[in-house]
């Protein structure tokens, strides 16, 4: 038996998380205080905790420091690498990385980085849609017009 030093209680050994600091080999605090302290803090500090949460994800997943984040970002001008924009919408930042070997590309806004993984970062469907919206905005030909368009263009 022991006694909570937070509410006072005296409860079986095993109402108390095991401790080899302590001479008895349990905190002096019972599960429920530990529990009832822990759930406050992460509401108080939610805010910290959902940041210090994304840094390491970042690290884990990019293996990026904030700091590494930061000095990509200012290189490429502390705007989205694609768009130029300077405000992210939606969910921030996003480091762009290259899925098959890891490495960071760059710092994007969330609309370019999605865009892009929707295109299963593909070259040649990005050319496609490229392609394609160009066709649709009479800036450039269908198919079949295509060498009739190319000179004119370079002529």
């Amino acid at each position: 038996m022991k006694t909570c030093k937070e509410c006072h209680r005296t409860l079986d050994d095993g109402q108390f998380n095991k401790n080899c600091g302590m001479h008895d080999g349990r905190l002096n605090t019972c599960k429920d205080c530990v529990a009832a302290y822990a759930k406050d803090y992460r509401s108080k500090n939610r805010e910290v905790l959902r940041k210090l949460k994304s840094i390491a994800a970042r690290k884990r997943k990019y293996n990026i420091t904030p700091d590494e984040m930061y000095g990509i970002f200012e290189k490429q001008g502390k705007v989205c690498a694609i768009c130029g924009r300077n405000n992210p919408t939606g969910r921030g930042w996003q480091v762009d990385h290259e899925h098959t070997t890891g490495k960071v590309r760059g710092i994007l806004c969330h609309r370019c980085n999605t865009a892009i993984g929707m295109l299963k970062d593909d070259p040649n469907l990005l050319q496609q849609a490229l392609d394609y919206l160009r066709r649709h905005d009479g800036t450039l030909p269908a198919e079949e017009d295509w060498d009739s368009w190319f000179t004119r263009w370079v002529s």
